[in-house]
């Protein structure tokens, strides 16, 4: 844009230009770095004299002759054998998947409730404040609540149980993997239900209204809008909760370091804590942890993938494919 020869889009560069540097001190170059590490043999700080090179791997032949060859994805394999990362994977996906499904299904039926005219819900701004608050409540908060409410051998849980006659003795609830699995997904489903329920909500304001307006004209229920109406036109804000939610739950490290330090015996740990630990603790293998951070990018890079295509708009599709078919047709023919 100009005005009497000045221009105004320098201001514009100007603007980016904090974004742009925090970007690449803060996530490009850690990323390279990370890359960089996993195909090392890496361990501890780079002090001097500690230098670090591409992994290598002794072979010896037949007649007892050793070379050394590159084995720049060791740390892959050795990850690929390692039964603690491969556990902390299936945690992840269990505790993710048990949260997420119910929490989703809560939130569309609540947006559900919220958005339909004939409900006429008042109040709606003082409970969607309520449901969301626990959104912007700390994970150390929350995990720290609910350490007191499970607490062992009193707390608030035990205390109501034994009085209702459902215990005789005190449990200990961090003890028990799978209370502690339900407890940690119980409080990942209880923190952002609410902000999945907005975004929903969000989705369904935007539909057209005279959509719903020539169902009930041709005498349509309730259900049946739901079904045919509200699903299909927030496809796109369902894939964006599920992608989100995904690389959230792959990524979940707060509430189980802080409510159960990753036990009973590894039964709540998550990628995220082996990969702390790997780092930050005992032995300090960043290779090994740089290359566990790598495979749970391409994991989560995969999975996205295929959501994207299992969700994409297969009218859309099919519209571009018979029209690069008949672009195509029409090149042959000029060509002939």
């Amino acid at each position: 844009m100009k005005h009497k020869n000045f221009s105004y889009a320098k201001y514009g560069y100007l603007f980016c230009i904090p974004f742009v540097v925090i970007f690449l001190i803060f996530s490009l170059y850690p990323l390279i770095f990370t890359t960089s590490i996993a195909f090392t043999d890496r361990a501890g700080p780079n002090l001097p004299g500690r230098e670090y090179s591409i992994l290598k791997t002794t072979v010896t032949d037949e007649a007892g002759n050793t070379t050394t060859k590159l084995d720049p994805f060791g740390n892959f394999r050795l990850l690929a054998s390692n039964m603690a990362f491969r556990t902390s994977l299936g945690n992840t996906f269990l505790i993710w998947g048990i949260n997420f499904v119910p929490q989703l299904l809560l939130a569309i039926i609540l947006a559900n409730w919220f958005t339909l005219r004939r409900n006429k819900v008042k109040g709606q701004g003082f409970f969607k404040i309520v449901f969301y608050m626990p959104n912007i409540i700390t994970a150390a908060s929350i995990a720290l609540l609910f350490r007191a409410l499970f607490g062992f051998p009193q707390g608030v849980v035990n205390d109501t149980l034994i009085s209702l006659g459902l215990l005789s003795d005190p449990m200990n609830f961090e003890l028990d993997a799978w209370a502690s699995r339900l407890t940690i997904a119980f409080i990942q489903f209880w923190m952002w239900y609410g902000y999945t329920m907005l975004i929903v909500i969000a989705g369904i304001m935007g539909i057209n209204p005279e959509m719903y307006e020539s169902a009930d004209i041709d005498g349509a229920n309730s259900f049946k809008q739901f079904i045919y109406i509200t699903i299909p036109n927030i496809k796109t804000v369902m894939l964006y909760v599920l992608i989100t939610s995904l690389i959230g739950g792959l990524n979940m490290f707060d509430i189980p370091r802080l409510y159960s330090l990753g036990g009973p015996d590894g039964k709540t740990q998550t990628t995220s804590l082996f990969i702390y630990g790997q780092a930050f603790e005992g032995t300090y293998r960043y290779n090994l942890a740089s290359a566990a951070s790598l495979i749970i990018f391409a994991i989560t890079a995969i999975l996205s993938g295929i959501i994207f295509y299992l969700m994409r708009d297969k009218d859309a599709a099919q519209a571009k494919k018979l029209e690069r078919s008949r672009i195509k047709a029409l090149k042959k023919e000029r060509m002939g």
